[in-house]
């Protein structure tokens, strides 16, 4: 059973003011990785093709743009089960905040440790699902992290 500091309520988020609405919808797909599974491993086995759903976290206290991976149990308690990695959370968080969005995630892969401190992490699928307009925003944040990670990969390999 999960710690009671894990579990969801409505009151710990803030309610949105919607900021505009679109007519065309987009939905993008993003390979990557949940992170804190070594933190969640008690309460949670990642089962692959096990679908999740992200939800911001405005009350973390090391990060108020954290975007949570959530878990619905067998009796509808929702559960904190990991996080979006943090170089793209702010750009999730901001995505999240606008009205008719929502990220689902896909389990695609056992846990895994890559090194570089991150611990354990789980393979998945972000799909976005929102207005056509933010989710091109959203496409642009993330191929931007992808060039930017690259040269610093780049640059320790030569």
């Amino acid at each position: 059973m999960a710690s009671n500091n894990n579990i969801i309520t409505e009151a710990m988020y803030e309610v949105e003011i919607p900021i505009f609405i679109e007519r065309n919808y987009l939905r993008y797909e993003y390979k990557s990785f949940a992170r804190g599974y070594h933190v969640y491993m008690k309460i949670w086995t990642p089962l692959i093709g096990e679908m999740l759903k992200c939800r911001r976290e405005p009350s973390n206290e090391v990060d108020k743009n954290a975007v949570a991976l959530i878990k619905t149990d067998s009796l509808g308690v929702k559960v904190i089960v990991g996080h979006v990695p943090w170089n793209v959370s702010n750009f999730f968080s901001m995505f999240l905040k606008v009205p008719n969005t929502s990220i689902e995630v896909e389990v695609v892969g056992k846990r895994v440790n890559r090194g570089g401190g991150y611990g354990l992490e789980i393979p998945v699928v972000y799909r976005f699902n929102g207005p056509e307009k933010l989710v091109k925003w959203l496409i642009k944040k993330i191929e931007a992290v992808r060039k930017e990670l690259d040269c610093k990969v780049s640059k320790c390999l030569k």
